[in-house]
């Protein structure tokens, strides 16, 4: 059983072991962030939350965030570095481990460490015995708080090194093996190599956060076809949606122009393959991951034995990793009823109406006109990301104040309060 979890741990023991562990030690540097905000789009709505992103670029170990004064809840997108691509035959780097999770319970003024993680190094690579070889390397760890995810995977190299376990796996090189997903919510194996010689070795792909790297495959309309990169996933925890964590495209040993197709990256930035060609003499250099998307390295073409001419040959460089942190700093305070039930503040005296809120957190919500408590409308029970409806009839012709007081549980006070007007119109006469 311990071995079973060390190989796969599932999202839900993650989840359920992770806390947010405030740092005991106050010489940590503290985290330099971009920040952004935006409004919550809700089906209906007079209260819309305003949400903060704070998002964490810069490669960093352990700096120290401090949770805003009146924030409780976080959610937060964590991807470590994407590994670097092999070369010589070579297979691409996987993507960093990507967790996207939402309503973390943090503490108000505490510290929490941040990690970014930095992209791996692409492999160098020669034939010359008096030049050194470097092998590819695994992307850096990201974290937020005791949520933490691996780097990527870095693709495999020729015959002697093969593609990494990773929080998705290096792409497999045409003799060795692909590596795995390791700790990763979203994670995903790197494609296998091909040791196909007559279609020049194709490679596979490294793993993204959206799917597995693609196989090397030979004899595709008569040539080899190294994989593609695992595709990307999507987050829209800044409020719109951007793809992140791609695999590495796999390159190729190509002793012609046409001999073999190198693998594209993966969607969401992942670095693309490249091959030698004999008959140019080109320095080989797999793409480079898009940084601040965890996404792996491309993977470096091969030469042929007889020619040494240029020396080295370069696998891409994964990506580096990045957290975003989201909390609602604000409540968009509207005297819209917005798109739904009620398109305008306008009614008609005693008919049914339906005043509605977008509750952004949990608490009770308490709806009055000319100051006084609608009956029914007392203490509804607010849930978050739910609507709280208030059925009313107007008793009042002309302007009526309406007054909407929100309570977030476990805060003492008033939470925030709404005011507007309603204009109530008489009646269609019956004659």
């Amino acid at each position: 059983m311990k071995n079973r979890v060390t190989k796969a741990i599932s999202a839900s023991v993650i989840l359920a072991v992770s806390l947010i562990v405030p740092l005991d030690h106050a010489a940590a540097a503290v985290c330099t962030s971009t920040k952004s905000t935006f409004t919550g789009n809700g089906t209906i709505g007079l209260l819309n939350a305003i949400y903060t992103v704070e998002s964490f670029t810069t490669v960093v170990t352990g700096c120290t965030w401090a949770v805003p004064s009146n924030v409780t809840k976080v959610d937060a997108l964590i991807i470590a570095g994407g590994g670097g691509g092999g070369t010589w035959v070579a297979g691409g780097g996987g993507a960093g481990g990507m967790m996207d999770t939402s309503s973390i319970s943090v503490t108000p003024n505490a510290n929490i460490s941040i990690t970014v993680g930095a992209g791996g190094s692409g492999a160098t690579r020669s034939i010359l015995a008096s030049i050194s070889s470097t092998a590819a390397t695994n992307g850096g760890v990201s974290s937020f708080g005791a949520y933490s995810v691996n780097g990527g995977g870095y693709g495999g190299s020729w015959s002697d090194v093969a593609g990494q376990n990773g929080g998705s796996g290096g792409g497999g090189t045409g003799n060795l093996a692909q590596g795995n997903t390791t700790n990763s919510l979203y994670g995903n194996n790197g494609g296998t190599g091909n040791s196909d010689g007559t279609y020049s070795y194709p490679s596979g792909g490294g793993g993204g956060a959206g799917g597995v790297g693609l196989n090397g495959q030979s004899n595709i309309n008569g040539m080899g076809k190294s994989g593609d990169g695992g595709p990307g996933r999507a987050s829209t925890i800044t409020g719109t949606s951007v793809t992140y964590a791609g695999g590495g495209g796999a390159g190729c040993h190509g002793n012609t122009a046409i001999s073999c197709v190198v693998g594209q990256g993966g969607t969401g930035g992942g670095g693309t393959g490249d091959m030698w060609i004999i008959t140019t003499h080109q320095t080989s250099r797999g793409g480079n991951g898009l940084d601040n998307t965890g996404s792996g390295g491309g993977g470096g073409g091969g030469p042929n034995a007889t020619v040494y001419n240029p020396s080295y040959y370069y696998g891409g460089n994964g990506g580096s990793g990045v957290v975003v942190v989201r909390y609602i700093s604000d409540l968009n305070l509207s005297s819209s009823l917005g798109t739904g039930s009620i398109t305008s503040t306008s009614t008609t005296y005693r008919t049914p109406t339906q005043m509605n809120v977008n509750a952004p957190v949990n608490g009770k919500i308490t709806f009055l006109q000319f100051g006084k408590r609608i009956p029914g409308c007392l203490n509804l029970t607010a849930v978050a990301g739910a609507t709280v409806t208030c059925n009313w009839k107007p008793a009042y012709h002309g302007q009526i104040p309406i007054t909407v007081n929100y309570f977030q549980t476990g805060v003492s006070g008033l939470f925030k309060s709404a005011n507007f007007v309603f204009s109530t119109i008489k009646r269609a006469s019956s004659r």
